[in-house]
């Protein structure tokens, strides 16, 4: 197999940004939330220059998180970034797993696996 089979191309590729918001800072504790954030704008920066496209998610935006964090903004002016909705202990399906099929997650337009 040469290296070109092997690269990943921008047509086939996604950068999923989940829940860039100040409200959500607080539960960073790995590294700086400044040290996040550079990350995450660079590596946004990275997207826009190799035209990957860009998905963009918030959760509570209106409630206490705060919309998707202006430096991203900045860097993807043409993105809105999707509010999901969150799942809880209460939002079961048929089979009493959390975050299944009930009525939260149907009301989402973006389903995000929960590991």
């Amino acid at each position: 197999m040469c290296a070109a089979d092997v690269l990943m191309k921008p047509e086939e590729c996604v950068m999923l940004l989940v829940d860039f918001q100040a409200g959500l800072g607080f539960a960073v504790e790995s590294a700086s939330r400044q040290v996040v954030l550079n990350n995450a704008v660079a590596l946004a920066r990275t997207a826009v220059a190799f035209k990957v496209p860009v998905i963009a998610s918030t959760s509570a935006s209106r409630v206490y998180s705060g919309p998707l964090l202006p430096p991203l903004q900045e860097v993807l002016p043409s993105i809105k970034a999707i509010e999901r909705c969150t799942p809880d202990q209460l939002d079961t399906d048929s089979s009493g797993i959390p975050g299944g099929t009930g009525p939260a997650m149907k009301r989402t337009k973006l389903r995000v696996p929960l590991l």
